[in-house]
């Protein structure tokens, strides 16, 4: 069945054509077969003049195809800010969802359409709102690797470990598809790094499953269980080595060999601790105590994190260095 000549005509550009045939009395909310109005595909194609008249002319902002796309989230994917902000002048419904549960917010941020995403946020859009899959828009732009996006809804904010219907974070997400800078940005922004989905996978699993390898020694550092077992008995180690990943298998055995250093080093450090602010009556000063027992650096720096936290990893481990180099405290 051929389409509604105002529809065609929206679709065609012709906005000499679109007025001649409002003016003639066409109806402006006549749609095709799919459900779609004239003023959809014009705002799906960035046809601002041809959506100034059909506006004008009393079209429907809010109408949807079969579908559930509006004219808003037609123009929201594509990019078309122009269009964006003429249908929301008018009142487009800035959260109505499509089908799918899509929101004009999730679709954007999904195609990096950084400006349209800000004009929506000014407009006041649900920034957590879901789609049928439990996805946001931080989540979308996440998997999609759109940092200047992620920002944005970070900054109104997203909430950062919000999951999916099956578990997954934009965290997950982003480690699973190789979006390094996403990875930092979340991480910067307080993303949980050993929450799991609902199948026990985490960043890292999901990392060393498709290769990541500086996503991995990333999470690594940031504090990733390295031994997290999933729900099918693999871990990130037995991923990496099935996916012949061999750079990231050497990484995670490597970092699992350190284990037990650890364990005894923190201990160790915690003894350390007391002594430095007078809990245990008996025992070397701290300085002979570290000089005697640091063999290297690496001994104890690796474990630093489990009790000063991230903010004071660094200052912990050039003093810890410097000790058992016999420098002394500064």
């Amino acid at each position: 069945m051929a389409e509604p000549a105002l529809v065609q005509a929206a679709e065609d550009g012709d906005v000499d054509n679109v007025r001649a045939l409002v003016e003639g009395g066409a109806d402006v909310n006549e749609a095709g077969d799919n459900g779609e109005t004239a003023l959809m595909v014009g705002s799906l194609f960035g046809h601002s003049g041809i959506v100034v008249v059909l506006l004008a002319a009393g079209a429907d902002a809010d109408l949807a195809s079969n579908n559930g796309v509006t004219s808003l989230m037609a123009s929201s994917r594509e990019g078309h800010q122009v269009v964006v902000k003429l249908l929301l002048d008018r009142g487009a419904d800035v959260d109505q969802a499509d089908n799918d549960g899509f929101t004009s917010l999730i679709t954007s941020s999904d195609e990096g359409q950084q400006v349209v995403v800000k004009l929506l946020l000014d407009r006041g859009a649900e920034v957590d709102q879901a789609n049928n899959d439990g996805a946001t828009a931080l989540i979308m732009s996440s998997q999609s690797g759109h940092q200047v996006v992620m920002k944005l809804l970070l900054d109104r904010g997203a909430d950062v470990n919000q999951t999916c219907n099956d578990g997954r974070t934009a965290l997950v997400m982003s480690s699973l598809q190789g979006h390094q800078e996403a990875v930092e940005l979340l991480l910067h922004r307080g993303a949980a790094v050993n929450q799991a989905d609902d199948d026990g996978d985490t960043a890292l699993t999901s990392a060393s499953f498709n290769g990541h390898h500086d996503i991995a020694k990333l999470l690594l550092k940031s504090g990733a269980a390295v031994d997290r077992v999933a729900s099918d008995g693999g871990t990130a180690l037995s991923y990496a080595v099935h996916k012949g990943h061999i750079a990231v298998a050497s990484l995670l055995r490597h970092w699992s060999l350190t284990i037990p250093r650890r364990l005894a080093t923190y201990a160790f450090i915690l003894h350390a601790i007391e002594l430095e602010e007078g809990r245990a009556s008996q025992g070397e000063p701290v300085k002979e105590l570290l000089q005697r027992l640091a063999k290297t650096p690496d001994d104890i720096v690796r474990v630093i994190v489990l009790f000063v936290g991230d903010g004071g990893v660094a200052e912990e481990e050039l003093r810890l260095e410097k000790l058992a180099r016999g420098e002394g405290d500064d």
